[in-house]
This record gives C-alpha cells, sequence and structure tokens, in this order.
C-alpha cells in the first residue's frame, strides 16, 4: 500500500502541476473508486467488501489519503458498499472521513448508477428524491447521469435537480449543507481559473498529446 500510496501522489502531483491549478497544463485529478472497491465479495465488480474500519484506514485509506495531499480535487465514490453500509451514502466516508480527517476541500460525484442504487440494490431509499437526499448529505455534491438533468427529463419525471429543490423547499436538506455542496463545485472551478476563462486554448492538446487534435 506504501508503494501504491506513493506512485499516487506523484502522479496527482504531475497532473496538477505540483498543485497549480490554473496552469494550462494542469487539470483537476480525480481519485476513484473510493473506497474498498478492489477486495469485493467474489472478486466480483460492485460486490461488497467485507473489511474493519482499522484496516481500511490504515491500508486502503492511505492510497487515496495521498491522493488528497498531493493536490486531487475530486473523488469518485462508488457504488458498493462497506460493511453494509453504501459508500455513496456514508457521513463517516465523504464527510468525517474524507473532507474532516484528510482536509479534503474538492468535491465528490458518484459512480455511474452510485445514487440510483440506493434505491435499487441497496434499499436504503424507498424513492429517486430519497437517495439524493442521503447522497447530498452524506457529502455527495454531484452525480453520474443516475436521474436526467431539468434539461432532458420528461414532464413529471424525478430530475436531480428538481429533487434538491424539493428537499430544501420541504425541510428535508438545509440550505446551509446545499450551499456548502455548491461551493465545494466552485471552489475547484475557481482554482482551475475557470470563473474567469470558461474555455480553454484548443491548441494546447498537440503540446501535451501524440494523438491528432480532429479526425
Amino acid at each position: 500500500m506504501h508503494l501504491a500510496a506513493t506512485m499516487v501522489g506523484q502522479q496527482v502531483r504531475g497532473m496538477s502541476n505540483d498543485k497549480n491549478w490554473s496552469s494550462p497544463s494542469a487539470v483537476a485529478p480525480l481519485l476513484k473508486h473510493f473506497w474498498v472497491y478492489s477486495v469485493g465479495e467474489g472478486g466480483l465488480n460492485a460486490k461488497p467488501a467485507h473489511v474493519g474500519k482499522r484496516e481500511i484506514l490504515s491500508e486502503f485509506g492511505e492510497v487515496f489519503k495521498s491522493g488528497v495531499q498531493n493536490g486531487a480535487l475530486g473523488v469518485m465514490s462508488s457504488y458498493n458498499e462497506v460493511d453494509g453500509i453504501p459508500t455513496s451514502a456514508d457521513p463517516f466516508v465523504l464527510t468525517e472521513t474524507l473532507r474532516g480527517a484528510w482536509n479534503f476541500t474538492g468535491y465528490v460525484t458518484a459512480d455511474f448508477g452510485a445514487v440510483r442504487n440506493l434505491v435499487t440494490t441497496h434499499y436504503t431509499a424507498e424513492t429517486p428524491k430519497e437517495a439524493v437526499r442521503q447522497y447530498i448529505a452524506a457529502g455527495g455534491n454531484m452525480q453520474g447521469y443516475d436521474y436526467p438533468s431539468d434539461q432532458g427529463g420528461a414532464p413529471g419525471t424525478m430530475t436531480y435537480q428538481r429533487a434538491i429543490v424539493e428537499l430544501v423547499r420541504d425541510g428535508e436538506l438545509p440550505q446551509a449543507t446545499l450551499d456548502s455542496r455548491a461551493a465545494d463545485v466552485l471552489r475547484v472551478k475557481g482554482r482551475l481559473g475557470l470563473l474567469d476563462n470558461p474555455y480553454i486554448d484548443e491548441t494546447l492538446a498537440a503540446k501535451f498529446s501524440d494523438m491528432p487534435a480532429s479526425r
């Protein structure tokens, strides 16, 4: 795990240009899949992991912690569960450990299906709206196309945005929590310089890749 943590830390530093995120050659590294995704039951994808907190924090967690400390600005929450608790609805994972103990100040996005699986696989939520609440309350920010956007949702469809609006309106999600989650995303955009300059110089691709800019 020490070797893996070292490698992740160095890769993140390289991708972020040694935390110089606003540099044209830098990107905001995203760590995945968080966490304990590699030892699923039976060695199968998305299956539960049976690991205790001590082993998680001293072994598996060190790899992600190194990424955070070296400049990662994004984390993708996995759609598995650990000790019976879905990662994407666990405040111990996304808030107490990631944001609290590790001082992570970036954003969390859910792996594709992680929020929806709270209803269809883990059964911790009865409705999409409740699944969204659990995810955001636990420390999540963005989804992975689990539910359509307001622009792409059919009339009456529970979209991600609509769920959030209703949760705050009905007092099921504090406005302060929503403000904090939105601030996480805006903070990353600010560090990347996207609030002042939202467009990238497309000619830069040729300098950092041997792939043709267009086909």
